[in-house]
């Protein structure tokens, strides 16, 4: 059982208009956690390659080659350690994208399961648009070789074709549910990360989707007020970390310094709760967080909290 976990927001203005993301050098403070007390770091916005894939129904990013056979959805399994592409068409999946395996996935053990959802500016077609997915987050790391090899997850990231929204409740479900049938999951240990037009789809996922099949969840610029009206305290029934910058004037950090607060004063038993709010960043507050120069090893985290 997890305790009470005590806020400490260092916070500048924040403001609600449409603005653009921005990777200036910048000061972060987090919130306490679980396991301790508040930490701080002082950090510089991350850059870097998108790494590179070829054309076709199936190409490769990072270190290792696509060998074998018996994957997910009939198509060939690429041997661990690598990110493949799969278009859409190319699987049974009615949606295209990103396929990385760890190390050792070959020997039939279940593995955690990662699934990403990206920003509006990924939004694409599944085929031709798929690089798109690899601009940010996990899949960007992945295939710039900026990866742990020991992180032992199994991680989809899909591309959602906008239709001028957000991603569905539902479109969120399926692909957990097609990527849960497909791979060696363990159903204790499905991680949900996301940003920006993502974590507001994401947000909505667990309103809706309240203590099914996420056990924990990593939200970077999104907006929670929707699933909290729906759920109240449920919705801490799943681990939830959620980071902002106080200064995104493109999904300002309102929702989430007002949910945020509730779900942390949760009664127990409930699972961990916590907010980031980074002082004096923009919409971009998920290159330092997921590349992990802001100080919090959201991957550990999330290992740390699989369902009970």
């Amino acid at each position: 059982m997890k305790r009470l976990v005590i806020i400490k927001l260092v916070a500048a203005a924040a403001f609600l208009a449409l603005g653009c993301s921005d990777g200036a050098e910048s000061t972060t403070q987090s919130t306490g956690s679980s396991s301790g007390g508040a930490t701080s770091a002082t950090v510089s916005g991350s850059g870097g390659s998108t790494g590179s894939g070829g054309s076709g129904g199936a190409s490769t990013t990072g270190t290792g080659s696509a060998t074998g056979t018996g994957g997910a959805g009939g198509t060939p399994e690429p041997s661990p350690g690598v990110q493949t592409e799969r278009q859409l068409g190319s699987t049974t999946a009615p949606f295209g994208f990103y396929e990385y395996l760890p190390p050792g996935y070959n020997d039939g053990k279940p593995r955690p399961l990662m699934v990403f959802f990206h920003g509006v500016g990924e939004n694409g077609n599944g085929t031709t648009d798929l690089k798109s997915v690899i601009k940010n987050g996990p899949p960007k790391l992945i295939a710039s070789d900026k990866w742990a090899a020991d992180r032992p997850f199994v991680v989809i990231s899909p591309q959602w074709n906008g239709n001028g929204n957000c991603p569905s409740a539902d479109y969120i479900d399926s692909v957990i549910a097609w990527s849960e049938s497909n791979y060696h999951i363990d159903p204790k240990r499905i991680y949900m990360t996301a940003l920006s037009c993502g974590a507001i789809g994401g947000w909505s996922y667990l309103g809706k989707y309240t203590n099914t099949k996420v056990a924990a969840a990593v939200l970077i610029s999104g907006a929670g007020k929707g699933a909290w009206n729906a759920q109240k305290c449920n919705l801490a029934k799943t681990a939830i970390w959620a980071f902002h910058g106080d200064k995104d004037t493109t999904v300002a950090p309102d929702e989430d310094k007002f949910v945020m607060p509730l779900l942390i004063a949760c009664p127990q038993p409930r699972e961990d709760q916590q907010f980031t709010l980074y002082p004096n960043v923009g919409h971009d507050a998920w290159s330092q967080t997921f590349d992990l120069s802001a100080g919090h090893d959201v991957y550990a985290w999330l290992l740390a909290n699989p369902k009970p």
